[in-house]
């Protein structure tokens, strides 16, 4: 994640996380749309077991409670308040702690973009975890090039249960994704801890 500690300006399009208790985000998204906003949630397919034994694949959102949406704080902001009186929605923008303040989560385009191609592609491949399920090692930052994860970053890391070493991207600080196939050519470097 880029520095928060550089200001962002209100009238500026931008990726912002907002979180939604209680309800479905299909919800909050279809009144996004609606005004003509760019949503994303990120969904993956899982197997689920009906009463009869039988198994399907179900499209299901990752972080059930977030979204991002590419918007001004300009327009979210009093749309916020709009969703919560006239729809009953409890909308929330995600913040991050720094120091003695909370800073609105901001989303970098040039993150954004490989984020929403790979998850899209490879949604089968690739695993999310929490933040408290990665024990991450001092290791490699890492730069991929090529396919649909280019140019995201990330760092070697070792997960509870796992063996194998996998590629650990992080998302902010609530969410993390690791991929499980990387082929070696398309890792560069960045710096040895």
């Amino acid at each position: 994640m880029v520095d928060q500690k550089k200001f962002w300006k209100r009238d500026e399009v931008q990726w912002f996380v907002l979180r939604l208790k209680w309800k479905p985000v299909e919800v909050l998204e279809e009144l996004l749309k609606a005004e003509g906003k760019e949503t994303f949630v990120p969904r993956s397919y899982v197997l689920r077991t009906d009463s009869h034994g039988r198994k399907h694949r179900v499209l299901k959102n990752v972080l059930p409670e977030l979204m991002f949406v590419r918007a001004s704080f300009d327009f979210l902001q009093p749309f916020v308040r709009t969703a919560f009186y006239g729809h009953g929605l409890t909308v929330s923008f995600c913040k991050k702690r720094e120091g003695d303040a909370n800073r609105v989560m901001v989303v970098p385009e040039w993150q954004m973009e490989p984020f929403i191609k790979a998850t899209q592609t490879l949604s089968e491949r690739i695993i999310y975890h929490r933040a408290e399920e990665l024990v991450l090692e001092k290791g490699m930052q890492v730069k991929l090039h090529g396919g649909p994860l280019d140019g995201l970053v990330g760092e070697v890391a070792h997960l509870k249960g796992k063996r194998k070493k996998r590629l650990v991207l992080r998302l902010m600080d609530f969410t993390a994704i690791s991929v499980t196939t990387v082929e070696p050519e398309f890792i560069e470097i960045i710096r040895k801890e």
